[in-house]
């Protein structure tokens, strides 16, 4: 998870819940929620490991916060 802040020293976070599936409709939750954050431009960053032979990958933004926020959630197969 990258998390983004604004101009200045904003001190900001996101936190991200991992889901898949193997139908593309029924989703479920991968492991536990991912939260990262920071301070000011540089972006903070978090991540979490697991495997599992799943169709379809997907996150949920859960929370943010921080004026200015955003979020990325990359997944790597």
């Amino acid at each position: 998870v990258l998390c983004f802040g604004g101009l200045g020293a904003v001190t900001f976070s996101a936190t991200v819940q991992p889901i898949i599936s193997n139908d593309g409709r029924n989703w479920m939750n991968y492991g536990t929620a991912i939260t990262a954050s920071g301070v000011g431009p540089s972006p903070g960053q978090a991540q979490a490991t697991g495997t599992g032979n799943y169709a379809y990958f997907s996150a949920i933004v859960t929370a943010i916060a921080g004026a200015g926020a955003k979020a990325r959630c990359i997944m790597n197969a």
